[in-house]
């Protein structure tokens, strides 16, 4: 017995052959729906690294944000802006150097 359902992603009627669950469990979803890629998300906005000077808690904002910069973790607002030198990048570079 073949029922028609709605797909819950185009709102389209299609026969209760060609449809899936949805990812939410509850609608349902038709095939050619399921197979298209998923709508690509806004890119990602770009995010400055910083380390708090007080608890040393790491944590990344966004470069655009009107927030007050503080740490998430002891709210204290010195904290310093995190290159990325490591130990091993110095010593990499210092082996190139030679």
């Amino acid at each position: 017995m073949v029922q028609i359902v709605f797909c819950g992603r185009c709102h389209q009627k299609v026969s209760s052959d060609n449809v899936r669950y949805a990812s939410d469990g509850k609608s349902y979803t038709c095939f050619s729906c399921a197979q298209a890629k998923p709508q690509d998300r806004q890119k990602t906005a770009e995010r400055d690294n910083y380390q708090c000077l007080k608890c040393s808690y790491k944590f990344s904002i966004r470069h655009d944000s009107r927030l007050v910069k503080k740490c998430p973790y002891c709210a204290c607002e010195k904290i310093s802006l995190r290159d990325g030198v490591t130990s091993s990048t110095v010593l990499h570079d210092v082996a190139n150097d030679f």
